[in-house]
């Protein structure tokens, strides 16, 4: 599987200290990054300030997650560092089947289980900076195709 870099940028290079925005590989600041599911992420820090990506809800709110968790992200990563430690992307796990079989136990057939998600999206944040709306940023993990 792939491993994809996301350079943390100042958005002036006149301040390199001053805020910065997520560029993900191949792509511009603000895009979000295309990974298989199964891929890895490491982030690169080329600003003058320590960042560190932190996974959020849609609304950009933290969840909580300590080192070791499977949402973990990252450590803080000083200036001009990359992330520890590498970041796999994965979609979610598909439903548990226990409705489908308490179904089935007391009304017969289920209804068929939904397919397993195509795509998913990861949304983080600068931890040390919460409230700068260029230092958000989007994973969108795809599932492998079926051959």
């Amino acid at each position: 599987m792939p491993d994809w870099s996301i350079r943390i940028v100042p958005v002036n290079s006149s301040d390199p200290a001053g805020p910065a925005a997520f560029e993900p590989q191949d792509a511009g600041p603000g895009v979000p990054l295309e990974a298989w599911d199964g891929d890895t992420v490491t982030w690169n820090n080329t600003t003058g300030a320590e960042h560190q990506p932190w996974p959020t809800d849609t609304n950009y709110q933290p969840l909580n997650v300590s080192r070791g968790d499977p949402g973990y992200m990252s450590d803080p990563i000083a200036a001009g560092q990359a992330s520890r430690p590498t970041y796999p992307v994965n979609l979610p796990p598909p439903p548990s089947p226990m409705p489908y079989l308490v179904y089935y136990y007391y009304w017969g057939t289920p209804p068929p289980q939904p397919p397993p998600a195509a795509s998913y999206l990861v949304h983080y944040y600068c931890k040390n900076h919460p409230n700068e709306v260029s230092e958000r940023g989007i994973i969108r993990v795809i599932a492998i195709p079926s051959p």
